[in-house]
């Protein structure tokens, strides 16, 4: 049903499935999310950078977020927060393709530039470790 258009009528009808008892509940933030994260994560240009992206929405991200909704639903606000950061750090992956630089490549002083030349709106996007291969992770 997710991949049914338009979206909205999909949503409505699915509500009053899962309230007839004919699908299971879940957790609706987190499902849009799972969409919009697969739909967004495509469109890093560089095919390295993508597979980097995408594990780490998986293994981390979403991970934390469904261990998350076990025992609470997602909240828009989290989901929220989960779109800009992945918003910040699909902009970084393309700036750096437009440099010609690989992500395992990207130094700290790429990474200031880079911040120097996009202030952050949401999210920082920040190295985790010094040196060459940085990665980009949340602010905190």
């Amino acid at each position: 049903m997710d991949s049914l258009r338009p979206a909205k009528v999909a949503d409505n009808l699915r509500m009053h499935l899962v309230a007839g008892g004919a699908l299971p509940a879940r957790d609706e933030q987190l499902a849009g999310l799972e969409r919009w994260l697969a739909t967004r994560t495509a469109q890093v240009r560089a095919p390295e950078s993508r597979k980097v992206l995408q594990a780490y929405v998986t293994w981390r991200l979403l991970r934390r977020l469904r261990r998350f909704s076990r025992r609470r639903l997602v909240s828009q606000a989290q989901a929220h927060g989960v779109r800009a950061y992945v918003t910040q750090v699909i902009r970084l992956l393309n700036w750096l393709h437009t440099q010609d630089v690989a992500l395992s490549a990207c130094t700290q002083d790429l990474l200031d530039a880079w911040l120097d030349d996009y202030p952050a709106r949401g999210p920082r996007v920040h190295s985790s470790s010094p040196g060459p291969a940085a990665t980009a992770t949340p602010g905190s």
